[in-house]
């Protein structure tokens, strides 16, 4: 799931987009608008601010 840093509160969000380091580099360009939950509205990031949170082993 990609994250970012809300800009008002500086708290970590999490979205519901899913995607790859890949696809993240490929959209550092763009800019994304995302609602925040900390601060009720929506924000305004760059792809090069939003980050994944890397993936967990599942247990065996």
């Amino acid at each position: 799931m990609l994250k970012y840093k809300c800009p008002r509160s500086g708290r970590v969000v999490t979205t519901s987009i899913e995607t790859d380091t890949v696809t993240l580099l490929e959209m550092r360009n763009m800019k994304l608008s995302v609602w925040c939950p900390h601060c009720w509205t929506s924000h305004q990031i760059r792809a090069t601010d939003a980050f994944l949170e890397p993936m967990q082993q599942a247990a065996e």
